[in-house]
């Protein structure tokens, strides 16, 4: 397998998807991928440029034109819980300034909301996610099976529903 960024990108997921974020390190991925830790610094120049790299392929597939926020807010929702850690991931991409979608201002062109509007709405979605991924990791660590996947419907529906209201809230 030739070294490049996407060959690093799928490694560092797979990684995320079995293992989690606490367990994604650069020495990790280098061994994933039998190379030199030194090797993946040609193609990312650190953890959190790398990180940034999987939140925007995790948010990559989130379609442009959706719309409407509601249909937005689900298809960032389940972007997110794709990938575990997704929300955690994301947070911090966004907060280093390293992904490179724009969700708020997706968001912001949906009915007429504004950028403070679709931020509720971003922050929102993406703290709940964080919360079931959080739950979840929990679970598995203690080897506990709260529901499965009947919790990630559950959540689903109410993060739908706040998404709803929350949007009512902003349009009154």
């Amino acid at each position: 397998m030739q070294l490049n960024k996407s060959a690093i990108l799928s490694a560092a997921i797979e990684i995320l998807q079995d293992y989690g974020l606490g367990d994604l390190t650069m020495r990790r991925l280098a061994t994933a991928l039998s190379v030199a830790p030194g090797a993946l610094y040609w193609h990312v120049p650190n953890k959190q440029a790398l990180l940034g790299e999987v939140a925007s392929h995790v948010l990559a597939d989130i379609p442009d034109d959706l719309g409407s926020a509601a249909r937005l807010c689900q298809h960032l929702w389940a972007a997110v819980v794709s990938v575990r850690d997704g929300a955690e991931i994301v947070v911090a991409a966004q907060a280093a300034g390293t992904v490179q979608r724009d969700v708020v201002g997706l968001l912001a062109r949906c009915e007429g909301l504004d950028r403070p509007g679709a931020q509720v709405l971003v922050h929102y979605v993406l703290g709940a996610a964080w919360d079931l991924q959080t739950r979840q990791a929990v679970q598995r660590s203690l080897r506990v099976d709260h529901g499965g996947e009947a919790d990630s419907e559950a959540a689903e529906a109410a993060v739908l529903a706040g998404v709803e209201a929350i949007l009512a809230g902003l349009n009154s």
